[in-house]
């Protein structure tokens, strides 16, 4: 192992901005919005290899970004992490948007429509108990399951720093992780089952942190075989349209459903959209740049935006057609960044930063 690597991958002092990660953190948002956008476009659950190839491609972005949040966990806190003021730092910024957001759907019933019988029986048959088990599971809105989960990632920050620093525990910790992972599948919808959704995104957050780490020697090797990575993420996207099903792999822990190759093909082309994004590290894209830094208020407000428009889908010209759903995807993730945008300018002017 390399000194760099012993010591953490980076030096204890001020990091170095990496455009890349920023860029592809805009980027990654804009997947994960563009996967929730195919009801609105009405083009999911099409038949033709085109409709089944691009549901393929965009759905399960989530890879993206648990990547990046691994990456730029151990960037940001290796050598220096202080877990009292890490997590007094994160999970507010976790928990207060999630519970106002949430508790609101709740009360106003604008949540996700959940039927009786998806309920684990212990929860009973009780409204409020109902309520309290969808609003801890985050299944109140579409992608809000993400946030209990990022809630145990953050709780799970010193095993990470501890096991990434481990050679020979991470060369049979991580391949077992992503087998299990690649025939355990995401947790049957709504997502209930927080521990499975981290369980199934643990190796790919640990696969960032670890790029992170070697940094030196991963970035320039992404960029350098970018073409590659390309080309057996797609092939493994071809292979899901031609022979499994389509969009995300569902399905309880312990059952055989084969494996699931919507999430091979997503570590191949996470390795080459930041290849790609590195060959162009000095280069500014300021669209990125501005998903990017208003990424965190687009999650949690593009849900609850799509969830109202789908009552008017009527209203929304061509839909059905192909080119719909990254023309939706885009206008979602920029409206709620301009939303965002305005939000902010405003509590500068209220209050304006000493």
């Amino acid at each position: 192992m390399s000194s760099l690597s012993k010591s953490g991958g980076v030096p204890a002092g001020k990091r170095t901005f990496l455009n890349c990660l920023n860029q592809f953190r805009g980027l990654a948002i804009l997947f994960v919005v563009i996967g929730h956008c195919f009801y609105l476009s009405g083009t999911g659950r099409r038949h033709s290899f085109s409709d089944k190839f691009l549901e393929n491609f965009f759905k399960n972005g989530t890879v993206y970004f648990v990547f990046i949040a691994g990456f730029l966990f151990h960037h940001i806190q290796s050598g220096r992490f202080k877990a009292g003021a890490y997590f007094r730092k994160r999970l507010p910024r976790l928990l207060t948007p999630f519970f106002f957001f949430s508790i609101l759907a709740l009360v106003l019933n604008r949540e996700v429509l959940i039927l009786p019988e998806l309920f684990p029986q212990w929860v009973g048959s009780a409204v409020w108990a109902r309520k309290l088990f969808t609003l801890l599971t985050g299944a109140t809105f579409g992608a809000y399951w993400y946030i209990p989960m990022a809630v145990l990632l953050v709780a799970l920050a010193p095993a990470v720093l501890w096991v990434v620093q481990r050679d020979r525990l991470m060369r049979w910790l991580l391949p077992l992780l992503c087998v299990v992972s690649l025939f355990g599948h995401r947790p049957p919808m709504p997502n209930f089952n927080t521990l499975h959704s981290l369980l199934y995104y643990l190796p790919v957050y640990l696969f960032g942190a670890l790029c992170a780490r070697d940094q030196a020697t991963v970035l320039p090797l992404c960029a350098r075989h970018a073409g590659l990575w390309w080309g057996l993420g797609l092939a493994a996207v071809a292979a899901q349209t031609l022979g499994y099903e389509q969009g995300n792999f569902h399905k309880p822990l312990f059952t055989y459903a084969g494996l699931d190759v919507n999430l091979l093909g997503k570590f191949f082309l996470t390795l080459g959209i930041l290849g790609n994004l590195y060959r162009l590290e000095a280069r500014p894209f300021r669209l990125l740049d501005f998903l990017a830094e208003y990424s965190f208020p687009i999650y949690f407000l593009h849900s609850p935006l799509i969830l109202q428009l789908e009552r008017i889908t009527g209203y929304i010209p061509f839909r059905g057609h192909l080119f719909m759903l990254p023309v939706l995807g885009i206008v979602m993730a920029f409206v709620t960044a301009g939303m965002a945008w305005m939000y902010f300018a405003l509590i500068r002017r209220i209050r304006p930063v000493p």
